[in-house]
Formats: structure tokens, C-alpha cells, sequence
């Protein structure tokens, strides 16, 4: 198998949290509102188009379902939305992985 270049894993990585932070954060920052109704987005333009929902309606509210810890909620607002959640997760340490090849803060040492 070749080898990885550092500086490829750190674009790889880069690429990975630039894609899962901003969706944890948003789903986090709406999380409150979602679940109480409080939160209204544009429609739907599948389901304005078509009159049925698409594979991703309810994926945020089932994010912020997700960041309460109520998985039950969260599948019923959209049965794909737990298991994004955890990819979401896994992308997310996958990224600080990659751009830190494994290794851990070093700590400083007075001399």
C-alpha cells in the first residue's frame, strides 16, 4: 500500500473538518429552537416540487434531537439522522487525526 504524504493527510484532514464542524455547530447552535418549533427554515423545494418528503427532511431537527441525547425523537424526525450524527462524529476525529498524525500535545518544559 503506498504511503500517505504528511502534507496530503493534512489537506485529507482539513477536508474532513471542513465538512463535519459546520454541521455540528449549526445543529448545535439551532438544536433548542428545532425541538421547541421556535426555528422555522425556507420549505422544502423537493417536497414543494414533488408533494413528498425528501431522504434528508428532518435531518437538522434530528441533529439537535441527537445533541439533547434523545435518540428516539431524533429517528422520528428522521430515521437516517442517528447514524449521520455518528458518521458526522467519526468524519470530525478522523480529520483532527489526520492533520496531527496520531500524536499528542506535547507539553513544555521548564528548564
Amino acid at each position: 500500500m503506498p504511503r500517505v504524504h504528511p502534507k496530503e493527510k493534512v489537506v485529507l484532514g482539513a477536508a474532513a473538518l471542513s465538512l463535519s464542524l459546520p454541521v455540528l455547530l449549526v445543529s448545535i447552535a439551532l438544536s433548542d429552537g428545532l425541538i421547541q418549533g421556535r426555528t422555522r427554515f425556507l420549505p422544502c423545494v423537493h417536497q414543494t416540487i414533488f408533494h413528498h418528503e425528501c431522504m434528508t427532511c428532518g435531518m437538522t431537527r434530528s441533529f439537535g434531537a441527537m445533541w439533547k441525547g434523545n435518540v428516539r425523537l431524533a429517528s422520528a424526525y428522521n430515521l437516517g439522522g442517528p447514524p449521520a450524527f455518528i458518521a458526522v462524529w467519526i468524519l470530525c476525529f478522523m480529520g483532527v487525526a489526520l492533520i496531527t498524525d496520531g500524536r499528542r500535545p506535547s507539553r513544555r518544559r521548564n528548564q
